[in-house]
């Protein structure tokens, strides 16, 4: 398969879910045109804390770790973003430093798009412009949710919550009955968690007994999200 071949595969894969998928083709035929290819490996960074802003990113495959500031310095494990979900967006409009860092969970495969492209489409057709205002709220309210997960003073509960957002649930939304595997450690889950990895590891046992959960060597499966969820209830 040529260069062309798989970008014109990726465009294709990338409107199966997440932020393209329900918007209107004269948007995501002329969006997506703009794009090229990316590959990352597992380890590598889309971009580090405080790079300039250059484009943004949709993900076709894999996955990328989100490592947030931490005061009064470093970074920490603080979400996963999986297939379908956009990113780095504000930056790459407003022309500010990078605020997250993004690395590479597992080998991931990246659409990229110039800011600079998008500013050009969107002052061509004013229209589009509520559709890139539809992902910026999109991730604000990944954020909210991640917010109110932290929240959560029971160390189960958060857990449970922080899981189904891993999984790409927003503030408002509910899970159906799906499954979903997250390619993090203990140890990441953990500090997403704020809980000790001897925490993480004795509550994702007892789930797994309960067969909500599976884990494997770097990896979560969610078995069944809804059953999951009501756990909550």
């Amino acid at each position: 398969m040529g260069l062309q071949d798989e970008l014109e595969l990726a465009r294709k894969s990338i409107l199966r879910a997440g932020w393209l998928a329900e918007l209107p083709v004269s948007f995501t035929e002329r969006f997506l045109a703009l794009t090229s290819l990316r590959q990352l490996k597992k380890g590598e960074f889309a971009h580090h804390l405080g790079d300039g802003p250059g484009s943004f990113y949709g993900i076709v495959s894999g996955a990328l770790i989100v490592l947030v500031p931490m005061v009064p310095q470093g970074v920490q494990h603080g979400h996963l973003s999986l297939p379908g979900h956009w990113f780095g967006v504000a930056a790459a409009l407003t022309e500010t430093n990078r605020h997250v860092a993004l690395e590479a969970a597992i080998d991931t495969t990246l659409l990229t798009i110039p800011g600079q492209a998008v500013t050009a489409l969107l002052a061509d057709t004013p229209a589009f412009t509520r559709h890139i205002l539809g992902l910026v709220l999109a991730n604000q309210l990944i954020a909210i949710r991640t917010a109110a997960d932290l929240l959560i003073q029971e160390p189960r509960d958060r857990l449970v919550a922080r899981l189904l957002t891993l999984s790409g649930l927003k503030l408002g939304e509910r899970a159906s009955h799906s499954s979903c595997d997250l390619p993090l450690t203990q140890d990441q889950l953990a500090a997403m968690c704020c809980l000790s990895r001897n925490s993480v590891n004795r509550m994702l046992s007892e789930l797994e007994h309960r067969g909500l959960v599976q884990q494997k060597y770097g990896m979560v499966h969610l078995s069944d999200r809804f059953e999951l969820e009501a756990t909550l209830n």
